[in-house]
């Protein structure tokens, strides 16, 4: 899912606030997507 853009930047969408426009599944992908790269990043680091 690319939606890095859509949520980093609030005026992204000409009209209503950004969480109108993800939905609950988008949202759970994107978080599970950001814990993988917590993941890595520790793996990496070696913490």
């Amino acid at each position: 899912m690319a939606t890095r853009f859509k949520e980093r930047y609030p005026n992204r969408f000409p009209e209503g606030a950004p969480f109108e426009h993800f939905s609950k599944e988008q949202a759970q992908e994107a978080i599970n997507n950001a814990g993988k790269i917590i993941e890595f990043v520790r793996e990496k680091m070696g913490l």
